[in-house]
């Protein structure tokens, strides 16, 4: 008797704890929807980007490893990083899939650029990475005194990778009002070790709208669909 009670209270237990887990499921399912970020895949295949949209209205973003689903890394939590609706990530791995530039961007115009590389735990960690300024570079007043008055937007884009170093773009987009709008783009190489070194800075504008969109779209070309 004494057993037979035992083996009741055992399966009772059992049962209300794969109860409680299957609950705790269900609850953290419907707390995040997850997507598959396709344009983020590590050359390898083995890492990719995974972007939970939760209901209370947070987005968070991921390495996560391809074969176990393990998550290897927070890429950006936008419960700190300010309100980014619609955001969407590319990436440019270098060729041993342990360094990635990530360019996040949301709206039209707007994006960042942040960078990774994978510790001895074959986690991922940010490197520090400070975008050459444009309109510092630029050194005309007109465009910075209207970036204060006007709304301002930033406009990067990313290029290969050759080793530990990869080609970049730091632009910035300044309202002039009356619909026109100008463009100052920075092209340069960001060697990445414990920080990035800013090498190769060259400024392109000022641009118009087709003049912009011109060049971006020869910069895409180049590398990525040649």
């Amino acid at each position: 008797m004494r057993i037979a009670r035992m083996c009741r209270c055992l399966f009772v237990v059992v049962a209300i704890s794969l109860i409680a887990l299957l609950v705790f499921m269900r609850v953290d399912i419907s707390e995040a929807e997850s997507t598959r970020l396709p344009k983020t895949v590590s050359p390898d295949k083995t890492v990719f980007l995974l972007k939970e949209q939760r209901t209370d209205g947070g987005t968070r973003i991921f390495f996560v490893d391809a074969v176990t689903g393990e998550k290897l890394g927070a890429v950006l939590s936008l419960f700190n990083e300010g309100d980014l609706g619609n955001v969407n990530i590319i990436s440019s791995w270098n060729g041993s899939s342990s360094k990635v530039a990530l360019l996040i961007y949301y709206g039209t115009r707007s994006s960042k650029i942040k960078v990774f590389k994978r510790t001895n735990e074959d986690t991922f960690v940010p490197v520090d990475l400070l975008l050459p300024d444009p309109l510092a570079i630029y050194g005309k007043g007109d465009l910075k005194t209207l970036s204060e008055e006007h709304v301002s937007a930033s406009e990067n884009a990313l290029g290969p990778w050759n080793d530990n170093s990869v080609r970049l773009i730091s632009g910035v987009m300044v309202d002039r009002g009356n619909n026109e709008f100008v463009h100052l783009l920075v092209t340069f190489t960001a060697v990445i070790d414990a920080k990035a070194d800013i090498k190769d800075v060259k400024l392109v504008g000022p641009y118009s709208d087709q003049e912009a969109d011109r060049f971006l779209e020869e910069w895409g070309t180049k590398y990525w669909e040649e």
